[in-house]
């Protein structure tokens, strides 16, 4: 009798303290869902914040130059420049002081304001899993990385191709579309210098993470620019809710405004049809949206694919929704909503 009752007791304190979590999670979602607008870029009053990856490399240097582009700084858009000090031995061009400098100069040019930053490889880490860290410290709307980059690996220097295999992405890539609880703009080596009138195609499919990637776009444009909308379907010839897209496109009048479902032909995948229409228009920004990244599913096919075999630099929007739930938990919320005041 003693034995059951210790363990009736231990059932009721286990129970207890699963009735208190759930009542924690609750009151979290209550908190979440009163601040997911803060938190997001769908809030139209707050400024955007840009992490752009740094290694000192010229791809680097076209990454900046795309934040830049991206950025609007008259209504407050702030860039963080990202650099990994690397533990190793490397040559003195990838020092983090000349790196900083280097990129200031960017900066005075384009006449930006930008904030460095700058973590130390740890010696149980990759590259690629300081640069993480330093965006979630950070807390960036987005970060834009290179196709390829300079990275230390032993004793020897080597450039990392965007592809390191056909089908697959390089690391640092993977990774960002994985794990990192942001959006990320991958800038191309192949990408089009961007000139005053730009071009955008947005490839939806009417999800939640690709109507933020819509809403990002009416943040984004200007007078002269073009969007097009497509949703590629190999059975659907109409669809209804691309209404609301066509809408609010009409209320920018300085911007050329094409919605349109594109049949996929025999033989071709949504993915090819995607990518054939975004270089026959000689799209500057290919975006899209993404949803699940953290669910360890297997992202999906057609973002992988946009990811990877665009020739333009791509947007890949992660739905804002969990963003925000995966970066608030109770340890850390009185953290996080001073740092979005």
């Amino acid at each position: 009798w003693n034995a059951m009752g210790k363990t009736k007791q231990r059932h009721a304190e286990t129970l207890a303290r699963a009735i208190e979590k759930m009542k924690l999670m609750s009151d979290l979602g209550k908190e979440i869902s009163a601040f997911e607008k803060t938190a997001s870029f769908l809030d139209e009053n707050r400024p955007l914040r840009y992490g752009v990856g740094f290694d000192g490399s010229r791809l680097s240097e076209k990454c900046f130059q795309v934040c830049c582009n991206m950025a609007d700084q008259d209504r407050g858009d702030r860039i963080y420049v990202l650099h990994v000090e690397t533990n190793k031995d490397v040559p003195a061009a990838l020092e983090a002081e000349r790196r900083q400098k280097q990129v200031q100069l960017l900066a005075d040019k384009a006449g930006v304001k930008i904030t460095w930053y700058k973590a130390t490889q740890q010696e149980d880490e990759s590259i690629c899993t300081s640069l993480m860290r330093l965006v979630e410290k950070v807390q960036v709307d987005f970060v834009i990385l290179g196709c390829y980059g300079l990275t230390a690996e032993g004793d020897q220097v080597e450039m990392n191709n965007f592809l390191k295999e056909k089908g697959t992405l390089s690391q640092t890539s993977d990774e960002s579309l994985r794990s990192a609880d942001t959006s990320v703009v991958l800038v191309k080596t192949t990408a089009f210098k961007l000139a005053e009138s730009r071009r955008f195609v947005l490839a939806t499919d009417n999800s939640s993470a690709a109507k933020s990637a819509f809403a990002l776009i009416l943040r984004m444009v200007r007078d002269g620019d073009i969007v097009h909308v497509i949703y590629a379907s190999a059975t659907v010839k109409q669809a209804s809710w691309l209404g609301m897209y066509e809408e609010e496109l009409g209320k920018l009048p300085g911007v050329q405004g094409k919605v349109e479902v594109l049949q996929v032909p025999n033989g071709l995948s949504v993915l090819d049809t995607i990518t054939k229409f975004s270089k026959e228009v000689e799209a500057d920004f290919l975006v899209t949206g993404i949803a699940d990244y953290k669910t360890g599913k297997p992202l999906g096919s057609v973002s992988m694919g946009i990811a990877r075999d665009t020739r333009c630099t791509t947007i890949l929007i992660k739905d804002p929704h969990e963003v925000t739930e995966h970066r608030i938990s109770k340890s850390n919320l009185e953290k996080y909503l001073a740092n979005a005041a």
